[in-house]
């Protein structure tokens, strides 16, 4: 892939995630993956404030098993 190939890849696939932003199911996936990188890196507090948003999200979207996956990951960290 060229240069220009690249970047208008990350430029399309940057435009799609804003358009995309009020999606719940989005957003709280980007809550989840940043809550695991969080925890995988050491940072606690940071990673259960991320899944508590994720959790949040998900039900808003209402996908009440990826809001308790989210909560387990809390009381894990918790503990």
């Amino acid at each position: 892939m060229s240069i220009q190939g690249f970047a208008q890849a990350i430029r399309t696939n940057v435009i799609a995630r804003i358009q995309n932003w009020n999606d719940p199911n989005i957003k709280a996936n980007d809550y989840y993956s940043e809550g695991i990188a969080l925890a995988n890196r050491g940072n606690k507090q940071r990673a259960i404030k991320s899944f508590e948003q994720a959790k949040y999200y998900f039900k808003a979207a209402g996908n009440l098993r990826r809001a308790n996956e989210a909560k387990a990951k809390i009381d894990e960290l918790k503990n």
